[in-house]
């Protein structure tokens, strides 16, 4: 339970010192900046944001040019690949070389642009080649097709079924005309027509009632075949500058690590810019509000004492109605399961931090949901080395360390219950079975859910005596504790575990409403709170999940076992068959259930455990720091 105490920092300093301030404030990387407007003395003002905004517009731009070549990059980035570390040194290179780098952007902006042009115009080119290709047999020059003296051409096209009507019709034109099919193809029939100038009228009805549309070609000189072939010559062009263009972007991959390095050093940049925008200033002076844990108050202040040359810094508890960042503090090992806290939300800052209690019962539950021990040890083992890779950094190394612990749980579970591979023949450690003794195993996991979310409850009171709210914890929680007593008493001292039952319930019912004005309304609270009994059952029945996921997860590797015996028993073909639906069978049942396990298990922390003592509207602490996007520039922390 670890939610970091606050202090409130208040900081006026020479403006001319703002700079190296913030920088300092970057590499302790502890410092959560507010707005500061509002709390200013009256005579500072908020700085403009246009270099705020400009420097937002150059790192889109950085963004965009990295997309176009880092996958033309040499080295290429893993999957669980970290951050390289930059230095000081590296920091100011990138800076010294922003010129080169923009230019580079300035070039693929400009390919880019040429790449739309030429894409637009191919596809026009194409289009328009698609338009001609029915007519290539056509002799006639383009530009001889039209009005005549005494006749009238064109070419159309029609349907192939409509092909039959349109040359009766043309036949029963009082001055013969001339139709000559061009091609045909299952989209339509393509022809030109002639006829003498008194039937043109006749000619479009005719048109008209056959359904044949006219095609043009305007500004079409020679021959269908001759215009093809300068359309194909043109997408030829069209394709060879572009595979040049491509190649100069290819040729900028060598240079992504520069583009990227330059990219963060202005993302540093624009995180002072952000914070600047925050504080209020004068023409000589700037004023800043933020906060800082309370352990690094002597950090902040030496830091402040060696950046600025004047100052007024002080340091404060936060108000009784202030709200502050959260940030959570545990142990190395209890860290990884921040995550799953914040996969759901931050708690209130003056809540409490539920990674401690929650963590314990997160891997048994998962390690029950799984319940082979095969599994668990190749899970083990994938994922220590995916953890020794990134070395416990970011939000994929946190996960993976909460599936290391998760593989062990999955590993005792696993031996106790006798999974190993799903195979039947192995004997449990505790003589109980998922599919032997499935009641037994059903009595276990709602057994492990009755003692969670009784930890709830205690919890929640805890909360109440923290706050120095001894009475709420008693009687809102410490009478449900002897309700559920004397429920569990019934089963071995009956007559105890009644009485224990009746006071308990007498009690919730008698002061559930105590802080209700009307005599109707307390009584009404009291039934409802005791009729809070159902939602406790109906949260102890979703710990059945447990004993679904595990037996899902025997069953299915029984079963890709017996499908592969099968197979094994065809010779050398079935032999090999069987071997892939093994590989195949296992690891397909290692995956799903391990996504499956991981979801259901967050889900009884969320709904059935938070639900009885979480208090969330947390929000992030968010210091200036100087890890990037790209890179981490390790600076100076101890500064």
């Amino acid at each position: 339970m670890a939610i970091v105490e606050m202090k409130k920092v208040r900081l006026l300093a020479l403006r001319r010192d703002r700079s190296r301030v913030f920088r300092s404030m970057q590499r302790l990387g502890c410092v959560h900046i507010l707005d500061g407007g509002e709390c200013a003395p009256e005579e500072f003002k908020p700085r403009d944001l246009h270099r705020l905004e400009e420097a937002e517009r150059q790192i889109a731009r950085l963004d965009w040019a990295v997309s176009k070549i880092a996958p033309f990059a040499p080295e290429k980035k893993g999957l669980f690949s970290l951050k390289p570390e930059k230095t000081e040194d590296d920091l100011l290179a990138a800076q010294a070389g922003k010129a080169d780098v923009m230019e580079i952007v300035s070039r693929l902006e400009e390919i880019e642009r040429t790449l739309s042009d030429l894409r637009s115009k191919e596809a026009r080119e194409r289009a328009e080649l698609q338009k001609l290709k029915p007519w290539a047999p056509l002799d006639a020059p383009f530009e001889r097709i039209g009005a005549a003296k005494n006749s009238r051409s064109l070419l159309v096209s029609v349907q192939p079924r409509d092909w039959p009507a349109l040359e009766k019709g043309a036949k029963e034109l009082s001055v013969e005309p001339v139709l000559i099919e061009i091609s045909r193809d299952r989209d339509g029939v393509y022809a030109l027509i002639a006829a003498h100038l008194s039937d043109s009228e006749a000619l479009s009805d005719l048109l008209r009632l056959t359904g044949a549309v006219e095609v043009s070609f305007p500004g079409a000189r020679g021959t269908a075949a001759a215009t093809i072939e300068q359309l194909e010559g043109r997408i030829k062009r069209i394709a060879e500058v572009r595979a040049q263009l491509r190649k100069e972007v290819e040729h900028f991959g060598r240079r992504t690590g520069e583009v990227k390095v330059y990219r963060d050093a202005l993302a540093l940049e624009r995180s002072q810019l952000e914070a600047a925008s925050k504080v209020a200033e004068t023409g000589s002076a700037f004023f800043l509000t933020g906060w800082t844990p309370a352990d690094c108050e002597e950090k902040v202040r030496r830091a402040i004492e060696r950046s600025a040359t004047d100052f007024d810094l002080e340091f404060s508890d936060p108000a009784e109605d202030e709200d502050f960042p959260t940030l959570l503090r545990n142990g190395r090992f209890l860290t990884p399961f921040e995550s799953v806290v914040k996969l759901y939300a931050l708690p209130n800052p003056r809540g409490i931090d539920p990674t401690l209690v929650m963590t314990p019962f997160f891997i048994c539950f998962f390690g029950l949901m799984m319940g082979d021990a095969a599994y668990g040890i190749i899970m083990a083992v994938i994922a220590a080395l995916i953890t020794w890779k990134l070395r416990g950094r970011g939000g994929m190394g946190a996960i993976v360390a909460v599936l290391v612990s998760g593989s062990v749980s999955t590993i005792v579970w696993g031996a106790l219950l006798g999974g190993w591979f799903g195979i039947e023949d192995v004997k449990p450690l505790i003589g109980v079975t998922p599919m032997g003794e499935p009641i037994k195993m059903m009595i276990l996991c709602l057994g492990l859910g009755a003692v969670q979310l009784l930890t709830g409850i205690g919890v929640a009171m805890y909360m109440n005596f923290r706050r120095r709210q001894v009475l709420d914890g008693l009687l809102d929680q410490g009478l449900w504790f002897v309700l559920f007593g004397g429920i569990g008493m019934l089963f071995v001292n009956p007559q105890i575990g009644k009485i224990l039952a009746i006071v308990g319930a007498a009690g919730i019912f008698l002061t559930a409403g105590r802080k209700r004005k009307k005599l109707l309304s307390k009584f009404t609270g009291g039934f409802g709170a005791l009729y809070g009994i159902s939602g406790y059952i109906s949260d102890l029945l979703s710990y059945a999940r447990l004993f679904g996921m595990g037996l899902a997860t025997g069953v299915i590797a029984m079963v890709m076992n017996n499908v592969a015996g099968m197979l094994m028993g065809g010779g050398v073909v079935g032999f090999i068959l069987g071997a892939v639906v093994l590989v195949v069978g296992h690891t397909f049942n290692i995956a799903i259930n391990v996504l499956g396990a991981y979801v259901h298990t967050c889900r009884l922390q969320y709904i059935e455990f938070f639900g009885k003592f979480f208090e969330d509207g947390g929000k992030p602490f968010t210091p200036l720091g100087t890890e990037g996007k790209y890179v981490d520039f390790g600076l100076d922390r101890a500064a």
